[in-house]
């Protein structure tokens, strides 16, 4: 669709070409319409956009607003009441505490091996205490 070699400005000045042509379509078809006295004289907004309005537009995309209007959105989770939400709060809950019990399962098994590390260190001056100790005994 998109020519590389024509700009931009090309793009849109048949674009705006096409939409003046199905404005001025209206428009006479308002015009031819006006002896009745039901219509109205702006554009009908349905009349704009009616690619939105066919059938097989609405059944394969996907509706993200209900068509009521009302929406749930801003509402914590105990207003909401429904299963999904709860479903997907204790997967997260289930996440977290696997996450939890790993982080301390790592932390205790770093505790105890600087814990060792420590004891052995202390081991080893101890036993560099002694031998300086016997040494300095046998000397005397």
């Amino acid at each position: 669709m998109y020519d590389e070699k024509a700009g931009l400005h090309k793009q849109f000045r048949n674009i705006a070409a096409m939409v003046q042509q199905q404005l001025n379509t209206i428009v006479d078809q308002r015009a031819q319409n006006q002896h009745d006295e039901d219509s109205d004289e702006s554009l009908n907004v349905k009349e704009l956009i009616n690619d939105f309005a066919t059938d097989e537009f609405v059944q394969k995309n996907v509706r993200v607003r209900p068509t009521s209007s009302y929406s749930m959105a801003g509402k914590d989770q105990s207003e909401m009441g429904g299963r999904g939400a709860s479903a997907a709060q204790n997967d997260e809950d289930d996440d977290q505490r696997k996450f939890n019990t790993e982080a301390l399962y790592d932390l205790q098994q770093q505790r105890h091996e600087q814990k060792d590390r420590k004891k052995k260190e202390e081991q080893d001056q101890l036993a560099e205490l002694v031998k300086a100790e016997k040494k300095k005994r046998s000397k005397q």
